[in-house]
């Protein structure tokens, strides 16, 4: 079997040595054969950087490509890549995580032994600011992440509806058409829910782990968990049944907010509530600061209700309204 690593980018500079530096240290030799990179026409050193590892990926004998995405956006990058790849089994990642030694092979490995046709690996997050630890600590609570089955420690492999950084078999990308490139963000959950809903088995692995970078500021992570909240409204609007109940907290949380501006008491009841629930993830590592820590719960649970809201108001405003009973048109 053939394997093929796609990474989608733009702008990664900072990033994208440490991905390929991982890529190269996985062992055992020969596990994957090609790396495709679709670049979204950067306008820094990325091209730079990528070249400057084309010359240890040969002596690896891994073939090390960059396709270009005149489309700038993930989706479309992840279908050039893929369009692009010759592997039987595709493994995707993106331009800001670390891996370690094992993760391609592990991934191969539980495809390979659990039946599935979609899998995915646990997450966990780094950080490189003192921000950014208070962030690694959030996403890793239930609290912050919603409990979801990749996103905590598994201890076995799980079925699920969206695993993260879904690898798959060719055949499953060509039958669903590729990714949805209207998506500009959750276009994995789309892929992954179509992908089951079409009857193919999508599988959460408890190993290995992918390691994501955090964001680095609360103004970054704050715009993340908007984008984040914006495009799951439109994925919902795609697939309703796809909606959790969980998913709908933040969102009362934030509307909760809004009403607050003309009824003030509900504010400080959402503070309340925001500071205890800060309290149960600090409670976690009390060598964070509890104020950071809060401020960093308020920003995951209200920049995505604010982007889902925001992107449900644009939907209903630009639905053509009905003439009233008995005019006529």
């Amino acid at each position: 079997m053939r394997v093929s690593v796609v990474i989608p980018c733009r702008n990664e500079q900072d990033n994208i040595g440490l991905v390929l530096q991982s890529l190269l240290e996985q062992t055992p030799p020969g596990v994957f054969q090609e790396v495709v990179i679709a670049d979204g026409q950067s306008a820094d050193a990325t091209l730079e950087r990528i070249e400057a590892f084309r010359v240890a990926f040969a002596h690896r004998n891994i073939r090390l490509r960059v396709v270009d995405n005149p489309g700038r956006s993930t989706p479309s990058g992840l279908n050039r890549a893929v369009g692009a790849a010759a592997g039987d089994f595709i493994i995707r990642i993106d331009a800001h995580c670390k891996l370690g030694p094992t993760y391609v092979d592990e991934l191969v490995r539980g495809y390979l032994a659990g039946g599935a046709d979609v899998v995915g690996p646990t997450v966990r997050y780094f950080g490189t600011t003192e921000l950014a630890r208070h962030i690694v600590a959030v996403l890793h609570h239930p609290l912050g992440n919603g409990g979801t089955a990749s996103r905590n420690s598994l201890k076995r492999a799980v079925q699920v509806k969206h695993t993260v950084m879904s690898c798959y078999r060719r055949e499953v990308w060509e039958a669903l058409g590729g990714y949805d490139e209207r998506l500009l963000s959750n276009e994995d959950f789309d892929f992954d829910y179509r992908a089951s809903e079409r009857g193919f088995r999508v599988v959460s692995l408890p190993a290995p782990v992918y390691w994501a970078k955090a964001r680095p500021t609360l103004g970054a992570f704050w715009q993340q968990r908007f984008r984040y909240g914006y495009w799951k409204y439109r994925v919902v609007e795609k697939h309703p049944r796809s909606l959790h109940l969980r998913q709908l907290v933040p969102v009362v949380f934030g509307a909760a907010c809004v009403v607050g501006l003309v009824f003030p008491p509900l504010l400080v009841v959402n503070a309340l509530v925001l500071s205890l629930l800060g309290l149960l993830v600090w409670r976690g590592d009390r060598s964070l600061a509890l104020p950071t820590v809060i401020a960093v719960l308020a920003a995951n649970y209200l920049g995505w209700a604010f982007g889902f809201l925001w992107s449900l108001t644009r939907h209903l405003a630009s639905r053509p309204s009905r003439p009233a009973p008995g005019t006529r048109g």
